[in-house]
């Protein structure tokens, strides 16, 4: 195949859609991904609270919306959100009753994956 180039009236952008912006990679976006019983936040979840190993998952059944809150070890329901070494990593947690309540509560297939793009939220103290 060769490149040229089209000039003037050769190329018209007639028949052609703009593809959805969440269509690509959101690697420095905040994210949470559902997929075959299984929940994993993104690197840059962890990039924005550094600090934070453990982690809580809130959901408000009415608004349809989830929360991942900071927390310490011995808080309840906490969990390890991330590999401890030296380079923190994003972990894939299984969860099949969670991940089943989620499927049912938004009205999913539990065969596709999903991925729901976040944003920091600070409450002021």
């Amino acid at each position: 195949m060769e490149n040229e180039d089209i000039q003037g009236d050769a190329f018209s952008y007639d028949g052609y859609q703009v593809v959805r912006g969440e269509f690509f990679a959101h690697v420095f976006e905040p994210s949470i991904t559902f997929n075959n019983c299984m929940v994993s936040l993104n690197t840059a979840c962890l990039k924005r609270l550094p600090d934070v190993d453990y982690v809580q998952i809130l959901i408000n059944p009415e608004d349809k919306k989830l929360a991942v809150r900071p927390s310490s070890e011995d808080e309840k329901d906490s969990f390890l959100w991330c590999t401890k070494a030296t380079k923190r990593k994003p972990k894939q947690i299984t969860c099949r009753m969670f991940f089943a309540k989620v499927v049912q509560l938004m009205e999913w297939n539990p065969n596709y994956r999903y991925k729901l793009l976040g944003c920091l939220c600070q409450l002021k103290s």
